[in-house]
């Protein structure tokens, strides 16, 4: 039986999804049982789940060129993994955080890590129950001077949505002029204009990159540092936050960066805390809880995950931290 959108093509169910920035892929739905958690991999602590996935057949774009060929959706749709999970029973919230920083992160299943944080938690309601992780986003400021586009705008079509699987950051069209402009401010005289292209940049033009803020429904602010929007390469600089959705906005992973984001389903908001990533001092942290606590390497060698059975205060028990 064919769940979650997918169709039947020769008895197989076939699924496939394209995303913002134009990579793609095509998968087999399959079912089989998926394993997290563990103090050591031949121990009971391991948690299974039964789970429906997709076998790629097909791939385009960055599945193509970046370390990651795969990408897990952690949307609220009751298919994902932590619905699965907690309709299981093996989590006991319908909650995770995600805590990314350059290099690496921490996710934690069913519930939040608050030994990761450096501010207090602020919350934002959800404005959509279902599907994307949708917010209010109410204006941007630009080194902390609004670039003067209504709300309005960032609500069109799907809406402002927090989403770890696209990597970047999409502002709607309509707000392109006047985002350029508030760059042109701030860089000052003769800097190049605004654009998604390899640009050189003179060593105070590089100082003036500003400070970004996404000022959200109940009064949430998050500040995004020009060492996550900007990328390197060869020496030039790539603004990587896009100035082209024809409606809606994208807050993608760089948006993310060096915040701990709690998506909340349970409570209808999501959580911004100002985070250092780090799995190591997460796992400290919780060491110190339980001892037993220990890195783990997985199956593939390439992740390392722990259980924590705990219910202390540092997360909403049992919960998973898997470092990414």
């Amino acid at each position: 039986e064919c769940i979650a959108g997918a169709h039947c093509v020769t008895h197989k169910c076939q699924v496939s999804q394209s995303y913002t920035e134009g990579s793609s892929w095509k998968a087999y739905q399959m079912r089989d049982i998926y394993y997290v958690g563990g103090e050591v991999l031949s121990q009971k602590h391991w948690i299974s789940t039964n789970f429906v996935f997709g076998c790629q057949t097909y791939e385009t774009g960055l599945f193509r060129t970046q370390k990651a060929d795969g990408i897990m959706g952690m949307s609220m749709h009751s298919q994902t993994l932590v619905p699965t999970m907690r309709a299981a029973g093996q989590i006991d919230h319908n909650a995770f955080s995600m805590c990314f920083m350059y290099g690496g992160g921490t996710l934690t299943l069913g519930g939040v890590d608050t030994s990761l944080h450096e501010s207090q938690m602020q919350f934002t309601p959800l404005a959509k129950n279902s599907g994307w992780f949708t917010v209010r986003l109410l204006d941007i400021l630009v080194n902390g001077v609004s670039i003067g586009v209504p709300a309005s705008i960032y609500a069109t079509g799907k809406g402002t949505i927090v989403d770890s699987g696209t990597t970047d950051t999409y502002l709607p069209r309509r707000a392109a002029d006047k985002f350029k402009a508030a760059w042109a401010r701030e860089l000052g005289p003769g800097a190049p204009k605004y654009s998604n292209t390899k640009v050189n940049y003179t060593p105070d033009q590089i100082k003036r990159f500003p400070l970004l803020t996404f000022i959200l429904d109940n009064g949430v602010r998050v500040d995004v540092k020009p060492s996550a929007y900007m990328e390197q390469a060869a020496g030039k600089y790539i603004p990587r936050v896009y100035l082209s959705e024809a409606s809606g906005t994208v807050l993608g992973a760089n948006f993310m960066q060096d915040h701990d984001i709690f998506f909340d389903a349970e409570n209808r908001r999501l959580g911004f805390a100002k985070a250092h990533c780090s799995y190591a001092s997460s796992l400290s942290a919780l060491q110190k809880v339980d001892p037993t606590l220990r890195l783990l390497d997985s199956p593939s060698n390439t992740k390392k995950l722990y259980y924590n059975s705990s219910s202390s205060s540092t997360a909403v028990a049992p919960s998973m931290n898997i470092s990414m």
